[in-house]
């Protein structure tokens, strides 16, 4: 065979190398691992032909040899070789050292594994062509990724092309970007050996300047991958690249992250398994699996919380520190039982022994919730606490982000995508934009967003009218979420521990059709299964010469009033107090400008007004900003007035303080005497247009306001106050005006001008009138006191039980939509509770006769026949008389053990706790 059988069989190789050849994103060829040797494997007869014409030898032994060496350690160089067209002798001379092992000599051993070589060496080894050399060799050295390895081609090797087929992007964040790359076949490893098809990963690519991020990152993805324990809602990288000056971690390819998919983005509409635009989960099976993703996340947040372990310390936390929907990703999104929620973005996370105290975490980066003019889309901020404004962080803070994340998987279990989105419209209108859960009020405090609480409400009425086991589910995890996980307060948020077993155990009530109570701490309030207790002694409090008292409700607060101050306790340093030691009061506030005529209180607010003509109030913060008495004398309040309305008659705060109510008289000076109209504001907005001078009363005319109940005027037409006035006609008296438990109804109990007792009821979160009816009850003759004594309502259905005469019980179910339901008591009540679960009621009061006048606590089913709805004393107190003008009753609600407790205060300053007994 002469030179053009060479030359043929030569062009032949090049011919084939040149087919198998693969090329990157960026347009840069390569050759996947063993490219060269398969081509030469799989044309071995041409190999030997090659051989024997270049090297002129007939033996078969000698030429076998030959070729088992290229094809074990010179597959890569020979096929460079021909594709620079090295000429025949120097490719002679090559192939001639090969049978030695050592082709140039000692100096220079050029095998596959060497490559590359340097630019200096190469040169020596090929004089003509050595930069030819050098840079093919490179399309031969394609990066290879190796799982749970990290890689580095730094110097010579920065010129290895990458193996991505191809790449897109699918998410920023602040330390760079991330892609959905395809990895060409033969450029994974892992511990099954090279894959033979091309892998799609997601790679996460930092900056050039967030060199320090990557490796923080990857330091704590290795301490959670080494974990002898694993959570399968954790996403940790399965491989590591350092390419130059690119840093970049690896991961399995998610469908999208949980923000695209509860807001229905465009990522998902590409996916084959998308539902369509218009979905929402329309049965119990699908609600319960996603509320099931939801609680996994918990579970998972509280792994990294808790289960960590490491070489020098026996415990550590990992502080994920940026929990944000777009920080989980989706798996197999819509597709039932293989859809999964995974924690991801590591990148802000701290790793720390329990040894050490736990305490605040400076950031050496956050991403501050202050975006003024823009609209933060990706989330930054949005989910972060309220500790992060000052730049500290604890693990606390990964509970508000995570209660944050939840609230937007309710909105997508309550209505799809567009329920989600109208969240989070609603938010960034209240804050120029500004996307956050908690806001600044005047006094600098953190609070709850106003906006939040309201669609927490909205929340919970939509599943109301879908019935159980979703009414329950829903009441149980927004009540979770508003007064736990969504503390401003980072002490009083639940460990995550405690967050995921909550949520476990409401999810497992979707396995009830009836949504029964589940086997949980909170326990079935039957009053049948309680045992008697004493109460705890009196307690002495130090007030004097007050003229009334009231707690706010759920008992945090206890304030006493007169004409001259109000004076307001913090019930929980009374509870720590002893007997001997007269606990003081936290907060005192003098009258301004005249007289005090009563206050109402919330957890978070205290509203006092005064005897004036006209409309005048003033709004103070109480806890959480000011725990000491130190502060007392610093606290402004706010003054509000409208002075083309009446005289003030009545207030109610929610208990969270969201809304306030006001009962005035319609004009001022009093013009029409029992005029009445009612009007309702979210407590914020109402601060913040005093503060900024945007109230905008009503005209002259408002006095004309129709008859009708349902009525309404605007209060003004500013971005702060924009309350609707109801006109509810002549009243006599007002004998109740209280928000429900939940906040969601406002309760009007008044008398006519004929006296006729009525009930006039509101729907917070839309301000809308609801209902109006009145009592088919004039009292008994025989019984003595007022008609109206105290009312409560049922958490579930508005249905609204009443005492009357102290001795007459009506339940109203629905508000008035059924006939109500009379009971005569054999004992003499003050106040009526209702608990959580509904199925019990609580009455305070005393026998009515005989010598032993104490206090009691009662309990009685809340449904049932007339023998078995009697009430059963539970427990006796050492107060021996009550005014129910002036003293007090508050039902608290449950503590971390599990327990509530009746609170009664007396004008004379004494205290009880009755502790509610448990089951059994």
């Amino acid at each position: 065979m002469g030179d053009d059988t060479l030359t043929s069989l030569c062009r032949a190789f090049i011919t084939k190398l040149n087919g198998c050849a693969a090329e990157n994103y960026d347009g840069q060829p390569f050759f996947p691992n063993g490219t060269a040797n398969d081509i030469f494997r799989s044309n071995l007869q041409e190999l030997r032909d090659l051989l024997r014409c270049l090297l002129r030898i007939h033996s078969d032994d000698q030429l076998s040899g030959i070729v088992k060496r290229i094809l074990k350690d010179h597959s890569n160089v020979l096929a460079i070789l021909l594709l620079i067209r090295l000429p025949s002798d120097e490719l002679e001379r090559y192939v001639r050292k090969i049978p030695n092992g050592n082709a140039f000599g000692q100096t220079i051993c050029l095998t596959d594994d060497r490559l590359p070589v340097n630019r200096n060496d190469a040169q020596r080894l090929f004089p003509d062509l050595g930069d030819n050399f050098y840079g093919m060799q490179f399309h031969f050295c394609p990066v290879t990724l190796r799982k749970h390895h990290e890689a580095s081609y730094d110097n010579d090797k920065r010129r290895f092309p990458l193996p991505y087929l191809s790449q897109e992007p699918i998410g920023e964040g602040s330390f760079g970007h991330v892609y959905k790359v395809e990895i060409a076949s033969r450029q994974w490893e892992s511990e099954d050996g090279r894959s033979d098809t091309p892998r799609w990963l997601a790679r996460k690519e930092f900056k050039i300047n967030r060199r320090n991020a990557f490796y923080e990152e990857k330091l704590v993805l290795d301490w959670i991958r080494k974990q002898r324990t694993k959570h399968g809602n954790v996403a940790v990288h399965l491989a590591s690249l350092q390419h130059g000056s690119t840093f970049s971690l690896f991961f399995h390819l998610a469908s999208c992250n949980l923000w695209e998919y509860l807001s229905g983005g465009d990522v998902c509409k590409t996916l084959q398994s998308y539902p369509g635009e218009s979905y929402k989960p329309s049965n119990l099976k699908e609600k319960a699996a996603i509320f099931g993703r939801g609680r996994d996340v918990a579970g998972a947040l509280a792994f990294l919380h808790t289960r960590f372990e490491s070489d020098e310390f026996k415990n550590v936390a990992c502080y994920h520190l940026d929990l944000k929907p777009h920080n989980i990703l989706v798996f197999d999104a819509y597709q039932e039982d293989r859809e999964q929620w995974k924690i991801t973005d590591f990148g802000l996370s701290r790793v720390k022994s329990w040894r050490t105290p736990v305490g605040d975490i400076r950031l050496p980066f956050i991403r501050r919730p202050e975006i003024p003019g823009t609209r933060n889309n990706r989330g930054e901020g949005t989910y972060l606490a309220p500790e992060a404004d000052k730049g500290k962080m604890r693990m606390e803070s990964d509970v508000w982000s995570f209660g944050c994340i939840f609230s937007l998987v309710l909105s997508y279990i309550d209505g799809g995508p567009s329920r989600v989105k109208e969240f989070q419209r609603q938010r960034t209108q209240l804050q120029s934009h500004n996307d956050c859960f908690y806001i600044t009020d005047y006094w600098n405090r953190h609070i709850l967003s106003p906006v939040v609480a309201n669609w927490f409400i909205r929340l919970e009425e939509s599943a109301n009218s879908r019935g159980n086991p979703e009414a329950r589910v829903f009441q149980e995890t927004l009540e979770f979420l508003r007064k736990k996980a969504l503390n401003p307060e980072w002490s009083k948020r639940p460990a995550t521990e405690k967050l995921y077993n909550e949520l476990r155990r409401i999810s497992s009530i979707f396995n009830s059709q009836q949504g029964m109570p589940s086997p949980n701490p909170r326990r079935n309030s039957s009053g049948r299964s309680f045992r008697r207790v004493l109460s705890s002694r009196p307690q002495k409090l130090g007030v004097s010469n007050m003229t009334g008292s009231t707690f706010s409700p759920g008992g945090k607060l206890l304030a006493f009033y007169s004409s001259r101050t109000i004076v307001v306790f913090d019930v929980e340093r009374i509870q720590q107090a002893t007997t001997l030691h007269n606990p003081q009061p936290t907060f005192s506030f003098p009258a301004k400008n005249g007289p005090w005529q009563c206050c109402a209180i919330s957890s978070t607010y205290l509203c006092a007004w005064r005897q004036a003509s006209s409309f005048e109030c003033y709004i103070y913060p109480i806890l959480p900003a000011f725990p000491s008495t130190e502060n007392s004398n610093v606290i402004e309040g706010r003054r509000v007035s409208f002075p083309n309305i009446g005289q003030i008659r009545e207030v109610a705060l929610s208990p969270d303080g969201m809304f306030i109510a006001f009962a005035a008289y319609s004009s001022p000076n009093f013009t029409d005497p029992t005029r009445t109209i009612l009007f309702m504001f979210e407590t914020q907005r109402l601060i913040d247009g005093s503060a900024e001078g945007n109230l905008s009363p009503p005209s002259s005319r408002s006095s004309s306001l129709a008859s009708d109940a349902s009525s309404n005027r605007s209060l003004g037409g500013n971005s702060y106050t924009v309350p609707r006035l109801h006109s509810v006609g002549h009243i006599k008296h007002i004998s109740s005006l209280a928000f429900s438990t939940n906040g969601r109804y406002l309760i009007m109990c008044a008398q006519d001008e004929f006296r006729s007792l009525f009930i006039q009821a509101w729907q917070t979160a839309r301000d809308a009138f609801l209902v109006k009816f009145f009592i088919p009850y004039q009292g008994s003759d025989h019984l003595s006191g007022a008609n109206f004594t105290a009312c409560a309502l049922f958490n579930g259905l508005p249905t609204l039980v009443m005492l009357l005469q102290q001795q007459q019980m009506v339940i109203i179910p629905n508000l008035g939509s059924g006939p109500p339901t009379l009971k005569t008591l054999e004992i003499r009540a003050h106040n009526i509770f209702v608990q959580d679960d509904d199925n019990s009621i609580i009455l305070v009061g005393d026998k009515g006769s005989g010598l032993n006048r104490a206090l009691r606590v009662y309990t009685m089913p809340a449904s049932g026949n007339s023998q078995s709805m009697k009430p059963e004393e539970v427990a006796q107190t050492e107060i021996w008389s009550y005014e129910r003008s002036t003293d007090s009753i508050a039902l608290t609600g449950i503590n971390e053990n599990g327990e509530r407790a009746i609170l009664i205060a007396t004008l004379k300053g004494s205290f009880v706790q009755v502790f509610l007994p448990r089951e059994g």
